[in-house]
């Protein structure tokens, strides 16, 4: 499609789809750079996923957790927005496109989403998000091993891992919540009820 500027003349822009390729010189031949970007932007589409579910789960989480739980879903959030800009700017900066629409995400992403217009209670939510960031740091482990050693692109490779490395914090953060702890058997001992 033809524009006119403002100088007369007629500029035309490039027709795009999310495997277009444009001709760079950075040391990586042209079906490394397209697989990489693949790579890239099949972790978009989980990342995407996760970054959903985790604001779902801030805006529903209930129970005498609330802030806490509410205040730190809302961090991750933010820390996983941060990681989608950046592993797409780097789709781009390799000379590819980012995939971008929820059509596209839905049907590329290896997260499940939740199912139906039930909400699960708060154990389930953190379960859940946890689940989504171990399945994450699994496919993580592979592609930082992949665009190292398999498509000579360390600048990915270290990109992938400082993403792991957030990844690995939030799920820790998630698993600690998960996990039994004094109070619980003090709370039991006050209500004389036995903790399970």
């Amino acid at each position: 499609m033809a524009k006119r500027t403002t100088n007369g003349s007629n500029l035309a822009e490039r027709s795009k789809t999310v495997t277009t390729l444009l001709p760079i010189r950075n040391g990586m031949s042209d079906a490394n750079r397209k697989a990489v970007i693949a790579l890239l932007n099949q972790q978009v589409a989980d990342h995407y996923v996760l970054l959903t579910k985790t604001k779902f789960y801030h805006w529903n989480v209930e129970g005498p957790e609330f802030h806490d739980l509410h205040v730190l879903l809302d961090e991750h959030y933010e820390i996983l927005a941060d990681i989608v800009d950046e592993v797409a700017e780097q789709c781009l900066k390799l000379g590819g496109q980012a995939a971008g629409t929820l059509e596209w995400f839905k049907a590329h992403s290896r997260l499940p989403e939740d199912k139906g217009e039930s909400i699960p209670d708060t154990y389930g939510m953190i379960k859940n998000l946890l689940d989504g960031h171990e399945a994450i740091l699994e496919t993580l482990h592979k592609d930082i091993k992949s665009t190292d050693d398999k498509y000579d692109d360390a600048v990915t490779s270290n990109l992938l891992q400082d993403v792991s490395n957030k990844h690995h914090k939030m799920a820790w953060m998630l698993r600690m919540i998960l996990q039994k702890s004094s109070l619980d058997v003090y709370a039991a001992d006050v209500r004389g009820t036995p903790v399970s």
